[in-house]
């Protein structure tokens, strides 16, 4: 499993710390880790950049107040990891290492780690904070790697469509592009109208007109 690591540079020393906690997963040959801090002199940084997040499947945000105040993180790095999310590409885990200003942005709906989305520098046992982010993660790369088969699969895509719609439906629209991307995304899940829309209807409640035009 590709893992892309996005973070500050301020906040290095939390990523060498989250890369030793992962050393068990990488050592099974479980996930792959990758990180900025690994493009060799002379490379295109911002082309591997865009390269490494586009080829992830699991990408995780070390969330700082740093973090969050880089325009560079947020506009090339988070806005293209959630995008994929969304589409079903990739999963997207926010860790809270620093108490940051997150909450009421595009990670607000993302399941954060540790427990609780409680800031790892809050906890009086870092050490504990830190096996609870592992294990979240662990519990991640188990479910993307080893993905059910039969009737199992065909609820994780169906959850995967939820989970799309509910985020186009965040503020209370249906935008053109939306629909496009939710109609490509039930065509490559094999899901059926009749499916798709029972979905949409759990998530959006009383709007079969905004459905009806979907299908149309």
């Amino acid at each position: 499993l590709r893992v892309f690591c996005s973070y500050a540079h301020r906040d290095e020393h939390y990523l060498e710390v989250l890369k030793t906690w992962l050393v068990g997963l990488e050592r099974d040959g479980l996930i792959e880790q990758w990180h900025d801090g690994m493009i060799s002199a002379g490379g295109e940084w911002e082309e591997a950049i865009a390269e490494h997040l586009k080829d992830s499947q699991l990408v995780l945000l070390l969330v700082t107040p740093d973090f969050m105040a880089s325009q560079y993180i947020y506009e090339k790095e988070i806005d293209r990891a959630i995008e994929r999310h969304k589409r079903g590409e990739a999963r997207v885990i926010p860790i809270i290492v620093r108490p940051a200003p997150w909450e009421g942005t595009a990670l607000d709906r993302l399941q954060a780690l540790p427990k609780n989305a409680r800031a790892i520098t809050m906890w009086a046992n870092r050490d504990q904070a830190w096996l609870n982010v592992l294990q979240g993660i662990q519990q991640a790369v188990e479910e993307l790697l080893f993905e059910p088969e039969g009737h199992e699969s065909e609820k994780a895509s169906e959850q995967i469509y939820r989970e799309a719609v509910q985020w186009a439906w965040t503020d209370g629209e249906l935008h053109t592009r939306e629909v496009e991307r939710l109609s490509d995304l039930a065509g490559e899940y094999e899901l059926s109208t009749a499916r798709a829309s029972a979905i949409e209807r759990e998530v959006m409640g009383d709007t079969k007109e905004a459905i009806l035009e979907r299908q149309e």
